[in-house]
């Protein structure tokens, strides 16, 4: 029987496609033989990275090899018309969906939602998005951030300039950001698309002499760790499940590579949990107790800590403490507590195999039944659904 080829036009610079290329090598291990045709590296482009470039090799290998199906990004309309009709291909659009073709897409409104609580949870009132004109992914992270916003009757600071007709130098483009940066009401959350977006924003606050994070906090999308360590403080950012999109595409493409129509018309690529990094590590509350109640619940959040401790660090009344926690935050002391060993069980559902009842010991939670009612309560799903859901280690992949 012969082998099928799969064109990978898709290259494993960034850490979005190296997770997905991990999730089809993972498909393609458990389930078929597949040749890969993959992106030549960079060295052997000329020009490097040119658009036109791209479409026309492509559009080669589609022609010249005998490709039974290809995964690949669609960078414009030529890109999209380069993939004959009916031809077996997954997708990851650029600029827009792609009619047709079965589409790799994000989750916009998990992903926002994520931002906009990791924010308000450090005290901000003030909100900005940073994002990047003619970008499928950018556009609709920026219309839920602002969104979800609006429907609390907040609204958000917008910097998404047109893209010029000619290229722009980055020098010039980091001297208007940093302009806006600096005109921005402080303290602000700000949630970049992504985190090269982010990583330019961290540059351009250097620039304006605006204070990473006290005037400006800043939280990402991919958690591209390369990229978010290169900025000084390191980057916040929400994690994406792109393995499990690489591997539902595999999926995808074999049902066409067989005959069969997707089963469905679009991937969703989920996002799984805000890595919190330097980025974000403030509170932007001005009352001084509070910000130091809510420091101490934070510490100890591996720990079985109540109330009752946190009044004995804070030396204030139950009854004034609550009431400026309900003032503040919108909720008491022990929901906020509660809140923060949620927090923390997340990263440790998605992160390791530990078995539930470990995982809430290790979360300051009593007992198993507590645990999962105070997560359902927090999450809105059980401990075990969320792993299935977002962890890397969920029922898609193969036993390890």
């Amino acid at each position: 029987m012969r082998r099928r080829t799969v064109i990978l036009a898709l290259g494993p610079e960034r850490r979005a496609t190296r997770g997905i290329l991990q999730g089809i090598a993972r498909f393609a291990a458990l389930h078929e033989s597949w040749l890969f045709d993959i992106e030549p590296p960079f060295y052997e482009r000329y020009p490097f990275c040119m658009r036109a470039d791209h479409t026309e090799r492509t559009l080669a290998r589609l022609r010249g090899t005998g490709a039974d199906g290809i995964i690949t990004f669609i960078l414009d309309d030529a890109m999209a018309r380069a993939i004959p009709r009916g031809f077996p291909a997954v997708v990851i659009p650029m600029a827009d969906l792609v009619p047709g073709h079965c589409n790799v897409v994000d989750q916009p409104y998990a992903a926002a939602r994520m931002a906009v609580e990791h924010l308000r949870e450090r005290g901000f009132t003030r909100f900005a998005f940073c994002g990047l004109d003619r970008s499928y992914w950018s556009r609709i992270r920026q219309e839920s951030f602002a969104g979800q916003l609006a429907d609390d009757g907040l609204r958000v600071e917008l910097y998404c300039p047109r893209l010029p007709a000619r290229p722009r130098s980055w020098r010039m483009e980091q001297r208007r950001l940093a302009k806006w940066l600096k005109a921005l009401p402080k303290p602000i959350g700000l949630m970049a698309f992504n985190d090269e977006r982010a990583l330019q924003v961290a540059e351009a606050c250097r620039l304006a002499e605006v204070v990473v994070p006290d005037e400006v906090a800043i939280v990402g999308v991919d958690n591209d760790e390369i990229i978010c360590g290169l900025s000084n403080p390191p980057l916040s950012s929400i994690a994406l499940n792109f393995e499990r999109a690489g591997y539902e595409a595999a999926e995808q493409l074999r049902r066409q590579m067989t005959g069969a129509a997707p089963s469905a018309g679009e991937i969703p690529i989920r996002p799984t949990v805000v890595v919190a990094r330097r980025s974000t590590d403030v509170l932007a509350v001005e009352d001084m107790e509070i910000a130091e109640a809510l420091r101490f619940i934070r510490n100890h959040a591996a720990e079985a800590i109540t109330v009752t401790d946190v009044l004995k660090e804070i030396m204030v009344s139950r009854r004034v403490l609550e009431r400026r926690f309900q003032e503040i935050l919108g909720r008491g002391i022990r929901r906020e507590i509660e809140r923060c060993h949620v927090e923390r069980s997340c990263h440790l559902l998605i992160d390791t195999h530990w078995p539930l009842q470990r995982v809430a010991e290790q979360c300051g939670f009593s007992s198993l039944t507590h645990f999962g009612i105070a997560f359902r309560r927090v999450m809105r799903l059980s401990p075990r659904q969320y792993r299935d859901e977002h962890a890397a280690a969920g029922p898609y992949n193969p036993p390890r």
